[in-house]
């Protein structure tokens, strides 16, 4: 695992998919911003899965995606996968319009 490359994808699925400052990012990931910040800049290893779970649910990055090099899965199969997320965590209530 290079933590590096896996700082540099948390940051991109923050701010390029995401669009969210570190500190949305991080209420949502229910951590500080300096857990955010030691990830992304890879400063000192964070070894909470939950925090890499919870990336993944709201990303629709696999954990494979995040932690390892291997090829992204299609743009498509992401979105479904966070749009199942948000219908998930939505209420009946919610989704009524």
């Amino acid at each position: 695992m290079n933590h590096n490359k896996i700082g540099e994808r948390v940051r991109k699925i923050r701010k390029k998919i995401l669009k969210q400052s570190i500190e949305e990012f991080a209420e949502e990931l229910n951590v500080s911003k300096d857990t955010i910040s030691r990830l992304e800049n890879a400063t000192s290893k964070v070894t909470n899965i939950e925090v890499f779970l919870k990336i993944s649910e709201i990303s629709g990055y696999t954990l494979d995606e995040l932690l390892f090099d291997n090829k992204e899965t299609p743009e498509k199969e992401r979105i479904i996968r966070r749009i199942n997320y948000i219908l998930n965590i939505l209420s009946k209530d919610e989704l009524e319009y």
